[in-house]
């Protein structure tokens, strides 16, 4: 059974986005917070506007979708390189992440 890539990737993305909205608003939180604390954080519109803006910003997906895109960013650039930064809470979910990157990308 393959895993379901984007709810993952989604959940582990989530964590990511609420450290850096308290970063932003100031609240000096310890490392970036675990998927449950991030889900059960109170947002208000505002901020649920300033995440979405932040994800829109980001390449979320399944190691296809994120291959694809990351060629779609390299061909527009003309880059000869690129760099990616998964923030995790979990250092699993961060090889994961890499790991997987690097087998669609090879």
């Amino acid at each position: 059974m393959k895993p379901d890539y984007p709810i993952k990737a989604e959940e582990i993305d989530l964590s990511s986005l609420i450290w850096t909205l308290q970063q932003n608003k100031g609240e000096r939180k310890e490392g970036i917070p675990s998927i449950h604390e991030a889900k059960n954080y109170s947002l208000n519109d505002n901020e649920k506007e300033t995440l979405q803006s932040l994800k829109d910003k980001m390449i979320i997906g399944n190691p296809t979708e994120v291959g694809n895109q990351l060629k779609v960013v390299q061909e527009h650039t003309k880059a000869d390189e690129l760099m990616t930064i998964t923030m995790t809470y979990s250092l699993n979910d961060k090889l994961t992440s890499y790991q997987l990157l690097a087998e669609e990308l090879m």
